[in-house]
């Protein structure tokens, strides 16, 4: 009997310490879960990138007078936002998720070199050779055209330029 009171404190602990192992082994602070919940969205957006960059579609030529009539530095710059714009909405719920999820952690992270670096890579940054022809192309028509169509693929730029005889 002595033996069995001996060994019930020791099972007790033992059994303690089996129930609380799975509960500790799964415990993450709020910034563990919201670097997941990042590098999850990460994962999710670089998917869709590549799902988008491989499912490309062809751009016919636009044969409205407010993209015919300009320079060809300024076609050069809208299609340029065409192609950002149409690459952005192919992934562009992935990167709201993405987005969304870095700035969560980026609250938490004390550097903040990872936003830093993410907004510093999706900034839109023309080429400089075309510099003035960004700065000058108004935007308005080709933002109402992109909204008009049913849907713009993501396409490639110099493929869409050689339909113009500047670019060939």
């Amino acid at each position: 009997m002595a033996y069995k009171t001996q060994i019930a404190p020791f099972k007790k602990a033992l059994f303690a310490l089996l129930l609380l192992a799975p509960f500790s082994a799964y415990c993450q602070s709020w910034q563990q879960y919201l670097e997941q919940q990042k590098d999850e969205a990460k994962i999710n957006l670089e998917m869709k990138v590549d799902q988008c960059s491989k499912n490309r579609g062809f751009l016919n030529k636009i044969d409205d007078d407010w993209f015919t009539s300009l320079t060809k530095e300024q076609k050069y710059a809208a299609a340029s936002y065409l192609e950002y714009m149409a690459n952005s909405t192919c992934y562009g719920e992935e990167l709201k998720e993405y987005n969304s999820a870095l700035l969560a952690y980026s609250a938490y992270d004390k550097k903040g070199s990872e936003l830093k670096q993410w907004i510093d890579f999706i900034r839109f940054k023309p080429e400089q050779k075309f510099g003035k022809a960004f700065d000058t192309l108004d935007t308005r028509p080709l933002t109402q055209w992109f909204h008009q169509q049913p849907i713009v693929l993501p396409f490639d730029k110099q493929e869409f330029l050689k339909q113009y005889p500047e670019f060939r």
